[in-house]
């Protein structure tokens, strides 16, 4: 997904994950993707591949996370990349 998921959302997501006291299990479950994903992607490696499907449900986890997306994250009204890499007709 690239620049357009900021290391700043992310920073944001991993705060609001602490101050709600969730386990990396947890947060997977609550964003529907596998703990494996998620700790790649807080782990760094997955920065650049980050669907839009993992930050709208991260938007919709944390609405305050909605702030730091961009516009063409928020308008996604055609086929996105889901987490497991397939892809999904639909937008939000």
């Amino acid at each position: 997904m690239g620049e357009e998921i900021s290391a700043q959302f992310l920073a944001a997501l991993w705060r609001l994950q602490d101050e709600a006291g969730l386990t990396n299990a947890q947060l997977a479950r609550d964003l529907g993707c596998k703990r494996s994903y998620l700790s790649r992607v807080k782990a760094g490696g997955r920065k650049s591949n980050i669907s839009y499907e993992f930050a709208l449900r991260a938007a919709r986890r944390f609405p305050e996370l909605r702030q730091l997306l961009s516009p063409d994250v928020l308008d996604v009204t055609s086929s996105v990349t889901t987490i497991s890499g397939e892809s999904q007709e639909g937008g939000r």
